[in-house]
């Protein structure tokens, strides 16, 4: 260490008497001095001195000074004792976090290779973080590679490196920031390592050579817009850890064919978000089986949005008692096939009751309509947008009815719910502004709440008088005054 500081003292000093040699200028014969006037007149000025215009290391690691005339100086032999593993980068810039016995990464420094290997340690201490912006916009990284010590990498520490073509994650990275490698255009591969649990958002945007990408099962979260258009990926393997992926996250993927998901059916209809991946056809395969004969678990509650959707290869689906919830869309684009249709309805069930769940209306004609007397689950904006709908007849066999189920039904003016419903989803009539007649069956032990987690917990809400079914009709469409409507509110009943 101490001769790389005597050497850049010698540095210093040498390319400070080399500017100033290069900025000397010769007097001329009458002097450099004007000459004397009446008030002192001073004499001619020199010309502008010549400065550093860059320090660069060359490809044999030697340093290269060019001076801002244009001026390039011989070529210096750089010592490369600095304090970092063997075959890693030499010449990248690492701080001592305060407070810890660790390094992280800050700056490009002088390097100049293409391939960059990241040190594990620095001083002898591990190399733990990547700053914020490091290598922002370099445009000569062909590849990094980033240890196994590093545990974070930050917000848009690789952006825009445009011909940055492959990048390996170390076992130990656990958060990708926000826009990390967003616009590397000539990404083709990413090996993500298994310890990360979170992909912040715009991670991978717009890596369109980006042909396929693996998520680990450690991650839980894939932030918004992460692989936003990538226009040339065609797989995506989902680990069984992730719970949510954030909107528009694989928009723009118009090439995208197939989807990998590494759990089970009880994990892949838990995962909220579907709708960024389940937006165009592809062929989901679950455990490595592509999916064509769908037999729900006993132990599903709830199908997410867009979770089959566009599932052209299904062939069957088979939903157990145990479904109360199905999603928006959650068979939106499936062949007709799968679907028992009744009144211009489609339905979805099993063997013993094919009328288990109304999935979603065939065509907003309707001006009034029976639901099929053994149906239990009314799914998520079944009859949204039913424009025409004045009146609709809810059997006794129904017990949940989805988010949205009737909103913007505006021309709905009567309704009436049932003994055998227990559970309303979020905004379920919402602005039904005709609605004026609301007849609730049980008026005694109806609840609210704006909380998802407290609707299906059945807790905390606040009890709601519904006996009155004028006063039942603006509670139920959310209405507060003649202009103003509430957003959010789950019903249930206890």
């Amino acid at each position: 260490m101490k001769k790389a500081k005597k050497f850049l003292l010698n540095l210093l000093a040498f390319a400070s008497v080399s500017a100033f040699a290069f900025g000397m200028v010769a007097c001329d014969d009458t002097g450099a001095q004007g000459a004397k006037g009446d008030k002192g007149d001073t004499g001619e000025q020199g010309e502008q001195g010549v400065g550093i215009e860059s320090v660069q290391v060359d490809e044999n690691g030697n340093l290269v000074i060019t001076l801002t005339d244009g001026t390039v100086l011989p070529a210096i032999e750089f010592p490369t004792d600095e304090p970092i593993e063997n075959g890693a980068t030499h010449y990248l810039q690492y701080q001592k976090i305060v407070g810890k016995d660790e390094y992280r990464l800050i700056g490009l420094g002088l390097a100049a290779e293409s391939d960059i290997v990241i040190s594990s340690t620095y001083n002898g201490l591990p190399v733990t973080e990547i700053a914020e912006r490091v290598f922002n916009d370099v445009a000569h990284i062909s590849s990094v590679t980033i240890p196994d010590t590093v545990t974070t990498i930050g917000n848009s520490a690789f952006a825009w490196c445009e011909n940055l073509t492959s990048v390996k994650i170390g076992s130990s990275v656990t958060t990708i920031g926000s826009g990390a490698f967003a616009w590397c255009e000539n990404l083709t591969s990413v090996t993500i390592g298994d310890s990360v649990t979170t992909i912040g958002n715009r991670a991978f945007e717009d890596c369109e050579n980006l042909t396929s990408v693996t998520i680990p099962d450690s991650v839980t979260t894939i932030g918004y817009s992460a692989f936003q258009d990538c226009e040339n990926l065609t797989s995506v393997t989902i680990g069984n850890s992730v719970t949510e992926i954030g909107e528009e996250t694989f928009y723009g993927c118009r090439n995208l064919t197939s989807v990998y998901y590494t759990g089970n059916i009880v994990g892949w209809c838990g995962i909220s978000g579907l709708s960024a991946l389940m937006s165009q056809d592809v062929d989901l395969y679950i455990n490595n089986e592509k999916v064509v004969d769908l037999v729900v678990p006993d132990d599903v509650e709830k199908i997410n949005d867009y979770a089959f959707a566009y599932c052209d290869s299904l062939t069957s689906v088979t939903l157990p008692d145990s479904v109360m919830m199905i999603g928006q869309n959650a068979f939106y684009g499936c062949p007709d096939e799968l679907f028992t249709i009744y009144e211009n309805v489609k339905y979805l069930g099993n063997e013993v009751n094919p009328y288990y769940a109304l999935i979603e209306t065939v065509a907003n004609t309707y001006s009034s309509y029976t639901i099929q007397k053994q149906t239990k689950v009314i799914a998520d904006y079944a009859f949204a947008h039913c424009d025409t709908l004045t009146s609709v007849t809810i059997p006794d066999s129904v017990t949940t009815i989805g988010n949205k189920a009737f909103a913007y039904c505006y021309n709905l003016t009567s309704v009436t719910i049932p003994d055998s419903v227990a559970a309303m989803g979020e905004c379920a009539f919402y602005c039904c502004r005709d609605l004026t007649n609301v007849v609730f069956k049980d008026t005694s032990t109806w609840y609210r709440t704006s909380s998802y987690n407290n609707w299906v917990n059945k807790m905390n809400g606040t009890q709601v008088d519904v006996s009155d079914t004028a006063t039942a009709a603006d509670l139920l469409k959310e209405k507060r005054n003649d202009t103003v409507f509430d957003i959010g509110y789950y019903w249930y009943k206890l």
